[in-house]
């Protein structure tokens, strides 16, 4: 599989010669001429703006509508390099109507969709985000299967998927998640950071879901995801946290049949046994895990329970040879701090029946347990 890019880039020389075209008003040629002079001065502030003057002159003078669809993906591209992502949006849908205008190539109209949710997303507009990659791939479905269609199937799930997650859905977000990585599979492209993500949401999924085995398998797709592309700290540590809470609950077979299906999906990485036995084969004989006695729940907090806002905390604790817990961290907390705030307080008060070895008591270092919060029915 290569290496792929999910960064917006501006299109390469087009077809037409937009800057010679005698049919075009001066009003379109010149700040266009402009815009590809900016470019190639490596100029991103001047070349938005030349991009800009160019659609908006276009549309203003009603030019043929393929054209328009090209000077609008322009000048998004260009927009959105300087994060004027409302221009952006605004030009992206521009070129989503003028492809349909001018029966242009579908795919491309797919992309441009695809565009404008990656845009509102940012914006935090997720609800739109959503819809618009939904309408994507509506228009792709029908398509013939190709690397190119399958590549903007899996992006347009991987934006649905985090539109979801910003909106707190996630369990629907794990399930977009899961849908990405698995097109992107078929593009035969998925090393990029947007797919580590997105395997991480289906990880968080089939936690949910009470699904360790797929919990596992999907954890441990985002780590390798998110290890190659060397982006999203914080996520890789939740990652690898959570990853390792889901390993907890599998047996040796379970453990031996989830390095199978890593190995033949290629996401299996030297070194991953051994992190799938280290909290077995460390303990050894004799060992009796800790066993929580007191685990009350953490207050909701008021911001949160007052607009309804659901979520979770993800929590890494030592248990001491008390039977208390030490070294608390929060590891992710979503989508609110004041979620991983409240789970450390609570945390800090649980009391546990302490591990043992050979009858003694001992500390239990590295507990990871995710707390849920949900509102009451």
């Amino acid at each position: 599989m290569r290496f792929f890019s999910v960064l917006i880039v501006w299109l390469s020389v087009t077809a037409m010669a937009i800057g010679q075209d005698d049919s075009l008003p001066e009003s379109v040629t010149t700040p266009y001429l402009a815009y590809e002079a900016a470019v190639e001065a490596g100029d991103e502030p001047a070349a938005a703006e030349a991009a800009e003057q160019a659609w908006r002159a276009a549309l203003e003078a009603s030019v043929d509508p393929a054209v328009l669809t090209i000077l609008a993906e322009n000048a998004g591209f260009a927009s959105f390099r300087t994060a004027d992502f409302e221009t952006a949006e605004d030009a992206f849908l521009n070129a989503v109507e003028m492809n349909q205008l001018s029966a242009g190539d579908p795919l491309l109209r797919a992309r441009s969709l695809r565009y404008v949710s990656d845009v509102q997303l940012r914006q935090g507009k997720s609800r739109q985000s959503f819809i618009s990659a939904e309408a994507a791939l509506e228009i792709l479905e029908p398509l013939t299967p190709s690397e190119a269609v399958h590549m903007e199937i899996a992006l347009s799930n991987a934006f649905m998927s985090s539109s979801r997650w910003a909106r707190g859905q996630y369990r629907s977000a794990g399930r977009h998640g899961e849908r990405a990585v698995r097109a992107a599979r078929s593009a035969g492209i998925v090393q990029a950071p947007v797919f580590g993500v997105a395997a991480f949401q289906a990880g968080a999924y089939y936690s949910d879901d009470d699904q360790p085995m797929e919990a596992a398998y999907w954890f441990a797709v985002a780590n390798s995801l998110l290890s190659q592309a060397g982006t999203g700290r914080d996520l890789l540590a939740a990652t690898r946290a959570w990853g390792s809470m889901e390993r907890e609950e599998l047996d040796s077979e379970d453990r031996i049949a989830l390095l199978d299906r890593l190995r033949a999906d290629n996401v299996y990485q030297p070194g991953y046994e051994e992190a799938l036995q280290e909290a077995f084969s460390e303990r050894g004989e004799g060992w009796v895990d800790a066993v929580a006695r007191d685990r009350r729940a953490p207050q909701y907090p008021t911001d949160a329970a007052r607009v309804g806002a659901e979520g979770f905390a993800l929590m890494r604790f030592d248990v001491n040879a008390d039977g208390r817990t030490e070294n608390v961290e929060v590891v992710y907390s979503i989508p609110y701090r004041e979620f991983g705030e409240a789970g450390e307080r609570a945390v800090r008060e649980w009391l546990y029946q302490p591990a043992t070895r050979d009858g003694v008591p001992v500390a239990r270092p590295g507990i990871v347990t995710n707390i849920e919060f949900r509102m009451a029915d």
